[in-house]
Protein backbone atom coordinates (compact mmCIF):
# COMPACT_ATOMS: atom_id res chain seq x y z
CA UNK A 1 0.00 0.00 0.00
CA UNK A 2 1.23 3.44 -1.20
CA UNK A 3 1.22 5.77 1.98
CA UNK A 4 2.37 8.93 -0.17
CA UNK A 5 -0.11 11.70 -0.53
CA UNK A 6 -0.63 13.14 -3.68
CA UNK A 7 1.30 16.70 -4.11
CA UNK A 8 -1.13 19.86 -2.63
CA UNK A 9 -0.85 21.73 -5.76
CA UNK A 10 -1.47 20.69 -9.16
CA UNK A 11 -1.07 22.97 -12.09
CA UNK A 12 -4.58 24.62 -13.42
CA UNK A 13 -5.70 23.44 -16.68
CA UNK A 14 -5.61 27.10 -18.45
CA UNK A 15 -1.99 28.02 -18.86
CA UNK A 16 -1.47 32.07 -18.63
CA UNK A 17 2.06 33.93 -19.64
CA UNK A 18 2.02 36.59 -16.68
CA UNK A 19 2.31 40.08 -18.31
CA UNK A 20 6.24 41.99 -17.51
CA UNK A 21 6.04 44.11 -14.53
CA UNK A 22 2.40 42.80 -13.41
CA UNK A 23 1.57 42.69 -9.99
CA UNK A 24 1.14 39.11 -8.11
CA UNK A 25 -2.57 39.78 -7.24
CA UNK A 26 -3.26 40.66 -10.95
CA UNK A 27 -1.97 37.74 -11.90
CA UNK A 28 -3.63 35.50 -9.42
CA UNK A 29 -6.63 37.66 -10.66
CA UNK A 30 -6.50 36.39 -14.38
CA UNK A 31 -5.32 33.08 -13.53
CA UNK A 32 -8.47 32.62 -11.19
CA UNK A 33 -10.70 33.94 -14.20
CA UNK A 34 -9.52 32.19 -16.92
CA UNK A 35 -10.29 28.63 -14.49
CA UNK A 36 -13.21 29.50 -13.24
CA UNK A 37 -12.40 30.27 -10.08
CA UNK A 38 -12.98 33.43 -7.52
CA UNK A 39 -9.79 35.38 -7.24
CA UNK A 40 -9.97 35.19 -2.98
CA UNK A 41 -10.41 31.13 -3.32
CA UNK A 42 -7.60 30.99 -6.03
CA UNK A 43 -5.26 33.39 -3.58
CA UNK A 44 -6.33 31.50 0.08
CA UNK A 45 -5.36 28.07 -1.89
CA UNK A 46 -1.95 29.12 -2.99
CA UNK A 47 -1.45 31.06 0.51
CA UNK A 48 -2.73 28.30 2.63
CA UNK A 49 -3.17 28.22 6.21
CA UNK A 50 -2.28 29.98 8.87
CA UNK A 51 -1.68 33.06 6.77
CA UNK A 52 -4.65 32.57 4.31
CA UNK A 53 -4.18 36.38 3.78
CA UNK A 54 -0.54 36.66 3.01
CA UNK A 55 1.66 36.18 0.03
CA UNK A 56 1.60 33.57 -1.59
CA UNK A 57 5.08 31.84 -2.27
CA UNK A 58 6.41 31.60 -5.70
CA UNK A 59 7.15 27.83 -5.35
CA UNK A 60 3.47 26.92 -5.26
CA UNK A 61 2.48 30.04 -7.64
CA UNK A 62 4.61 28.40 -10.25
CA UNK A 63 3.34 24.83 -9.72
CA UNK A 64 -0.12 25.84 -10.07
CA UNK A 65 0.15 28.31 -12.93
CA UNK A 66 2.50 25.71 -14.79
CA UNK A 67 5.64 28.01 -15.12
CA UNK A 68 9.19 27.88 -13.26
CA UNK A 69 9.74 30.02 -10.55
CA UNK A 70 12.61 31.63 -12.35
CA UNK A 71 9.91 32.87 -15.34
CA UNK A 72 7.92 34.21 -12.79
CA UNK A 73 10.61 35.71 -10.57
CA UNK A 74 11.75 37.74 -14.11
CA UNK A 75 8.09 38.47 -15.11
CA UNK A 76 6.17 39.66 -12.18
CA UNK A 77 7.03 42.90 -10.73
CA UNK A 78 6.99 42.32 -6.99
CA UNK A 79 8.34 38.41 -7.11
CA UNK A 80 11.28 38.91 -4.79
CA UNK A 81 9.22 39.92 -2.02
CA UNK A 82 6.62 36.91 -1.92
CA UNK A 83 7.43 34.62 1.02
CA UNK A 84 4.20 34.28 2.69
CA UNK A 85 5.16 36.13 5.61
CA UNK A 86 4.56 40.10 4.42
CA UNK A 87 0.91 40.82 5.59
CA UNK A 88 -0.89 44.06 4.08
CA UNK A 89 -0.14 46.58 7.37
CA UNK A 90 -3.44 47.83 9.19
CA UNK A 91 -3.92 51.68 8.28
CA UNK A 92 -5.21 53.47 11.01
CA UNK A 93 -5.75 57.85 10.84
CA UNK A 94 -2.51 59.13 12.97
CA UNK A 95 -4.60 61.72 14.29
CA UNK A 96 -8.35 62.37 14.26
CA UNK A 97 -9.31 64.51 11.46
CA UNK A 98 -11.57 66.85 13.26
CA UNK A 99 -10.15 67.46 16.81
CA UNK A 100 -9.78 70.82 15.76
CA UNK A 101 -13.10 71.48 14.11
CA UNK A 102 -16.02 69.86 16.39
CA UNK A 103 -18.54 72.18 14.11
CA UNK A 104 -17.47 70.29 11.27
CA UNK A 105 -18.16 66.77 12.37
CA UNK A 106 -21.49 67.82 14.08
CA UNK A 107 -22.44 69.57 11.36
CA UNK A 108 -21.62 66.39 9.10
CA UNK A 109 -23.31 64.46 11.46
CA UNK A 110 -26.41 66.25 11.02
CA UNK A 111 -26.56 65.93 7.73
CA UNK A 112 -26.28 62.72 7.38
CA UNK A 113 -29.26 62.59 9.81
Amino acid sequence: MNSELPPRFAPLPVRLRPCLGESTNSYVRRLAHANHLQPSFLHCYLCGPPQWFGRPLLEHLATTAGHSPEALERALADANSLGGTNRPRRRLPRRNPFARRRDLAHRIAQEAL
